[in-house]
């Protein structure tokens, strides 16, 4: 190489450090100028991080706490580990009240369930319910998950009642990808040929 062509470039080179530099002192002036608020957004995903790692350790052992308080009260119900359990898991408290009146066919409490914020809870004490009281009406009434087991009930009950007619049609409503729908079809073939055809609605 020539001379000149050497000497263009170390030109080109310092020309390629005074950028460098420029930008680094930039970086350094932009730093200066707001390192609080760097420092401070720094500090505030620290805060986050340890924030979150505390909340996930105190869920769990919450977690934990409640469900050791669960498997207490199925054994043996105490009014104080209950008012524990309502404070830890709301949720799993009205679980457990809900599994409390199905067994002891409390109608009063299910009817108290059935204004439960939790859907689940709510559509199955409306239909617990209705079932008990072999209410048509009330288990007419009954949407969500629950809905098709109520036509069940609600035929079984008219074929009870000799309504075979409107029992066939609540039947055939029910809908084909449902999960009780080879049951309803059983119900409509031999629960209505046990009644008498001379029976009518």
């Amino acid at each position: 190489m020539s001379i000149k062509q050497n000497l263009e470039t170390i030109k080109e080179e310092f020309k390629s450090d005074e950028k460098i530099f420029e930008s680094a002192f930039k970086i350094e002036r932009i730093f200066r100028r707001y390192k609080w608020v760097f420092i401070g957004i720094i500090a505030i995903f620290i805060i986050l991080w340890i924030y979150t790692g505390i909340k996930n350790i105190l869920e769990e052992k919450n977690a934990k706490e409640a469900s050791k308080i669960y498997t207490q009260l199925q054994q043996e119900y105490s009014a104080n580990l209950f008012e524990q359990l309502e404070k830890k898991a709301p949720n799993l408290a009205e679980f457990l009240l809900l599994r409390k009146a199905v067994q002891n066919g409390d109608e009063e409490a299910l009817q108290k369930l059935s204004n439960s914020k939790i859907a689940f809870i709510s559509d199955f004490a409306k239909y617990q319910n209705a079932m008990l009281q072999k209410d048509i009406n009330k288990l007419a009434s009954i949407n969500g998950a629950f809905s098709d087991l109520a036509k069940f009930e609600q035929a079984f009950l008219l074929i009870q009642d000799k309504k075979t007619i409107q029992a066939q049609e609540l039947l055939q409503s029910i809908p084909q990808d449902s999960s009780i729908k080879e049951l309803s079809k059983l119900l409509a073939h031999y629960g209505i040929l046990e009644i008498p055809s001379k029976e009518k609605n």
